[in-house]
């Protein structure tokens, strides 16, 4: 059973429009593209996904720690 993140990602309508845009742009580098994709797939707002760190790193080839990492981040930021 997928633990509960520590670190809960709730993203507003223009913050998850510009992630968006800048996924399917796709000209930015890779890591900004994976921490975007990381956000839009753990975003727990109304209508979001809310996946857990084991189906993302499922789903994106990454480790369940970078995940972690970037909600962690996501977090911090004012």
């Amino acid at each position: 059973m997928p633990r509960k993140p520590k670190y809960v990602v709730r993203l507003e309508a223009d913050p998850r429009r510009q992630l968006a845009r800048m996924v399917r742009s796709g000209e930015h580098p890779a890591r900004a593209l994976t921490q975007a994709h990381i956000l839009l797939k753990a975003d727990a707002s109304d209508g979001a996904p809310a996946w857990s760190d084991e189906a993302i790193a499922a789903a994106l080839d990454c480790g369940t720690r970078t995940g972690a990492r970037v909600r962690k981040a996501f977090a911090g930021r004012p």
